[in-house]
């Protein structure tokens, strides 16, 4: 009995066909693969929030595709400046809010600044010369976004006005801030540590 041996076309087609099933499952697990690290992706993208407060107090997760330190500094100089607001702009009707608020994103300056108005008798005095109380927030330098704890400068100047004079002072300081887990009343996770002020010299003085 002779052999049979299969034509050349039928080998080539054998052929082709093992060529496309390769091929199929090359694809497979390419598009596995990327479907795989997109999600991977999706995920560390939406993870990183910065967190801002509006004029109006509510907390604003913004999604920024930017580098960890840059967002870091975002959030930085936003705690820093919330802080300023809180323990530096009030009149008489928001003054304990406000300062409440500024003791809470703290770990200790807030509490000194309170117990330091406390002793002076300082809300009594706001109340009977109507007083009322800003900060101007100049600029604010992140020195260190990457080590904690985290190193700001704050440059600033203090309005402080009454039925009597308005003074502005200079209002500079070197600010530390430690890292904190997140939550709905401190949203960046962070509390400023050290509020040292540097300079805090009258810039005008003038009488109403």
């Amino acid at each position: 009995m002779s052999n049979i041996r299969p034509s050349s076309t039928f080998i080539q087609i054998i052929k082709f066909q093992r060529w496309v099933v390769v091929l199929s499952l090359t694809l497979a697990v390419v598009s596995f693969l990327y479907s795989v690290y997109a999600i991977q992706t999706e995920r560390k993208i939406s993870s990183q929030k910065a967190y801002f407060i509006t004029t109006t107090g509510s907390a604003v997760g913004s999604e920024i595709f930017i580098g960890d330190s840059n967002m870091k500094e975002l959030e930085l100089k936003n705690h820093v400046k919330i802080f300023a607001n809180c323990m530096w702009t009030f009149d008489q009707y928001n003054f304990w809010d406000q300062v409440t608020k500024g003791v809470e994103i703290s770990s200790g300056p807030g509490k000194r600044i309170y117990s330091t108005y406390k002793a002076n008798n300082f809300f009594e005095d706001m109340r009977a010369y109507n007083a009322k109380s800003k900060v101007y927030i100049d600029k604010i330098e992140v020195l260190d976004a990457i080590n904690e704890p985290y190193k700001v400068r704050l440059y600033a100047r203090h309005s402080f006005q009454t039925e009597r004079e308005d003074q502005i002072r200079n209002l500079i300081a070197y600010v530390e801030l430690v890292g904190v887990s997140r939550s709905e009343d401190n949203v960046h996770g962070l509390l400023v540590s050290a509020f040292n002020i540097e300079n805090n010299d009258l810039l005008s003085k003038a009488a109403n």
